[in-house]
């Protein structure tokens, strides 16, 4: 199962009288998910984990963790992780990934136009460009990001699989294949 936490973070912020999700709704306006508080995002993370969708098929975190510690309150708490992928890329391709980006206002999903798109023209009509996809913010979140990896990295150095992200889904597929296939 996806887990996705920014789809996570922005359901809440939908839910209404949900205390937590107006705290939540500045970071996703400026297109920050990640710069959501840990006193926000962990308990809301572990909710999902505990479900039984995911406790019986497994699960795909995306956005999250995002930092060491993030990762170490992770294992505090019980959850395995398998595989841990880092889908590397040149500043230019991410900025490029991250330019052609839009989002669904109406359900949090992300589109992009080399990738997955909708057929729908009226789901398309309503797509928005992320906040943070101008270059000085992509500028900055890349450069964060490239400060707390390697601590993150290290954490998990016993199952990370690194895979050049820039070039095609499929050959990123098929090169991330064993890390969701079960042997028989």
């Amino acid at each position: 199962m996806l887990v996705s936490v920014p789809a996570l973070l922005h359901a809440l912020s939908l839910k209404p009288g949900s205390v937590e999700g107006e705290k939540i709704k500045p970071y996703l306006a400026l297109g920050q998910p990640s710069m959501v508080p840990d006193a926000l995002v962990n308990g809301l993370v572990l909710e999902r984990l505990q479900q039984e969708d995911v406790r019986t098929y497994g699960f795909v975190l995306q956005g999250f963790p995002n930092n060491s510690k993030q990762a170490s309150w992770l294992k505090k708490h019980g959850v395995w992780v398998r595989h841990a992928v880092h889908l590397d890329m040149s500043n230019d391709a991410a900025k490029r990934r991250v330019k052609g980006l839009k989002v669904d206002p109406a359900d949090g999903k992300q589109y992009h136009p080399e990738g997955e798109w909708p057929s729908d023209p009226a789901i398309q009509a309503r797509l928005l460009h992320l906040p943070n996809s101008e270059d000085k913010a992509v500028k900055k979140a890349l450069k964060k990001w490239r400060d707390l990896s390697p601590a993150l990295f290290k954490h998990y150095q016993h199952c990370m699989h690194a895979c050049d992200a820039s070039g095609d889904l499929r050959a990123v597929v098929e090169q991330l294949a064993p890390c969701f296939l079960i042997k028989a």
